[in-house]
């Protein structure tokens, strides 16, 4: 593995923080000389930007190798697939409860005016059999 020289890019200059992040994947894929390797480390550990900058590009190149190692793009399709199931699953229990709910209101509302009904109507006869 061909080992990249930051000594060349940097004579003559200054370094500056988006310089050393430039450099952040080859250093994690280790193709940075020693030296190169040790002055970035030198200013990450008094760069705290650098320092949650090489954080996340570490994390993202991780991310992306453990991808690329596992080849796994069905099993994340599958994650993917399963939640979307559940999320709609979801959905339509809620969707269904409601509708059983609404059907169940609607069902005793009617039995209410079917009892008051009858004992209007029990009134009305009472009243009309009385009263003759």
């Amino acid at each position: 593995m061909e080992k990249k020289s930051l000594k060349k890019y940097f004579e003559n200059k200054e370094k500056t923080c988006k310089e050393y992040q430039k450099t952040f994947g080859d250093y994690i894929e280790e193709k940075l000389s020693l030296e190169d390797e040790h002055l970035l480390v030198l200013h990450v550990k008094k760069c705290k930007e650098c320092m949650e900058e090489l954080e996340a590009t570490y994390m993202f190149a991780s991310a992306f190798k453990f991808l690329e190692d596992n080849d796994d793009d069905e099993g994340i399709r599958t994650d993917i697939k399963d939640l979307l199931k559940k999320s709609e699953e979801e959905y339509n229990y809620v969707k269904r409860h409601n509708i059983t709910l609404i059907v169940e209101i609607i069902t005793t509302a009617v039995l209410i005016g079917v009892i008051i009904a009858f004992f209007i109507n029990a009134d009305i006869r009472e009243m009309l059999l009385w009263g003759k």
